[in-house]
């Protein structure tokens, strides 16, 4: 009954497994750049819309704060944060820092670093680190040169002068 019949040779199936070896060590690292790449965008988008809304919600209520850092760490859900390097680690492992404040006419302008993978490497800006200008102004104003997020509406930029920093933005933005 069985005598006609023949199976696959030894050969066909060690051809077959090595071109689903092939194929699958050619398609899993694309596969995982593209979930880090989805998880980073929203990971920023994230902390961008809640230091759009902070800066915001405190500017309308004609509520400059004097210190960043603080105004910011009070809005954000956070692991962890540490007052004298000032940094804050969030829940989903990023990290602010920075908070390098300039003066203006019309309000006040303060660089804020975010680190989207915290302090695992490689921490530099236009790989895993992005630098923004946040805006806080009375009446909405455009003293740091800040124009209306169109993710957030919120008054934060990427901060100026450093090509990678931008490009980086806008990858994350888009």
């Amino acid at each position: 009954m069985f005598k006609g019949l023949q199976g696959f040779t030894l050969t066909e199936l060690l051809v077959t497994v090595g071109l689903i070896g092939l194929v699958s060590s050619i398609a899993i690292p694309a596969v995982l750049n593209g979930i880090e790449t989805t998880t980073r965008r929203a990971t920023f988008k994230d902390i961008l819309k809640n230091i759009s809304e902070a800066t915001e919600a405190l500017t309308l209520q004609g509520n400059v704060p004097a210190d960043t850092y603080q105004a910011l760490f009070s809005r954000f859900r956070f692991l962890d944060k540490n007052d004298t390097t000032r940094i804050i680690t969030l829940h989903n492992g990023a990290t602010l820092s920075g908070f390098a404040t300039a003066a203006s006419p019309l309000g006040r302008c303060d660089t804020i670093l975010v680190d989207l993978n915290g302090a695992r490497v490689p921490n530099a800006v236009g790989q895993d680190q992005v630098s923004v200008t946040a805006s806080w102004e009375p009446n909405n104003g455009n003293a740091c040169g800040t124009v209306a997020n169109p993710i957030t509406g919120g008054m934060v930029r990427p901060t100026a002068g450093d090509a990678d920093n931008i490009a980086f933005y806008r990858e994350l933005t888009r």
